[in-house]
């Protein structure tokens, strides 16, 4: 490996960004003006996430471009993105907001107002304590009028799990749900959403980390789904394991169909459609790639419609 050395590289004008651009083959005959506009308000290196598949493979190593490639198709891949991210920051709310509320009820009714304690849970004194430290963080800082109200009438440190998990990230209760629970109480949860629970724990992980992406404007497109997605071998509803993608499982695809599944079971198909057909209207709008968003063989944006009946 090799040795590590100061960073000593100036920084470049929208000029030299744009020449160096020109000098690796990118084409932009009629849009240097927009090419500019965008390199001053998008940072060159959050546009590069874009344009590095179109890197000519034969001469990676110096960022040069296939022959042909426009500006206008990176800039099409961009703005198709963003309508992505948008439709499926939509979608991810529905669920979540579904998952708080289950997660609450479920411990709510075994085990009272206040489950965050170690008798009711499957881990190391350390790791109640980390997590625990949090959920006082949550609520000291809070700004919400319900815990202003909570705070002056009572001497509890946290809040009834039923406020508790309106200041908790989704990745937090993702952690509880996944790391801090019992057997039979994650098993509980998933049951509602006819999943197993590592399954469940799963697509929650992926979904928390997505929709973070969503939230924060960082690229949707084309990327690989973490979390260690699970494609389940028993779901409430087996017309939908087939419309997995058992190849490529961590493309962003097989998120989107555990996002449908979980509309359809809580009762929220509505959404699910307009989400469906935004995909639609994206790819015909930006003629965004099926491969880049890891649909299977045989599988289309527009067949998912048939698939689905709607």
């Amino acid at each position: 490996m090799k040795e590590a050395i100061p960073f000593t590289k100036a920084a470049t004008s929208i000029d030299e960004q744009v020449n160096i651009l020109r000098s690796r083959g990118l084409a932009f005959p009629s849009a240097e003006a927009k090419l500019r506009n965008m390199l001053l308000h998008n940072n060159y290196y959050r546009l590069e996430g874009y344009w590095f598949r179109y890197y000519d493979p034969a001469s990676y190593t110096y960022h040069e471009f296939q022959p042909g490639t426009s500006f206008e198709r990176i800039l099409a891949d961009y703005q198709g993105d963003a309508e992505l991210r948008h439709c499926t920051f939509r979608l991810l709310e529905v669920i979540e907001i579904s998952f708080r509320s289950i997660f609450a009820y479920t411990l709510a009714k075994k085990y009272g107002p206040f489950p965050f304690s170690m008798d009711n849970l499957a881990c190391t004194y350390d790791s109640f304590v980390s997590a625990y430290s949090r959920l006082l963080e949550d609520t000291k800082h809070s700004k919400d009028e319900f815990m202003k109200s909570f705070a002056a009438r009572y001497t509890d440190p946290i809040p009834p799990v039923w406020m508790m998990v309106e200041l908790m990230t989704m990745g937090e209760i993702s952690r509880w749900y996944g790391d801090y629970l019992t057997k039979s109480d994650r098993k509980k949860i998933s049951g509602h959403y006819g999943l197993q629970a590592p399954v469940l724990e799963s697509w929650l992980r992926s979904m928390s980390m997505q929709r973070n992406r969503c939230a924060h404007h960082n690229r949707l497109y084309g990327i690989t789904v973490s979390g260690g997605f699970m494609i389940p071998k028993h779901i409430g509803n087996e017309g939908y394991l087939p419309l997995f993608n058992t190849i490529d499982r961590h493309g962003l695809y097989n998120l989107f169909m555990a996002m449908c599944y979980l509309a359809d079971v809580i009762e929220r198909s509505v959404e699910k459609e307009k989400f469906i057909r935004n995909l639609i209207s994206i790819k015909g709008k930006y003629g965004i790639s099926e491969g880049m968003l890891g649909l299977p063989e045989g599988i289309s944006i527009q067949s998912l419609t048939d698939y689905m009946d709607i």
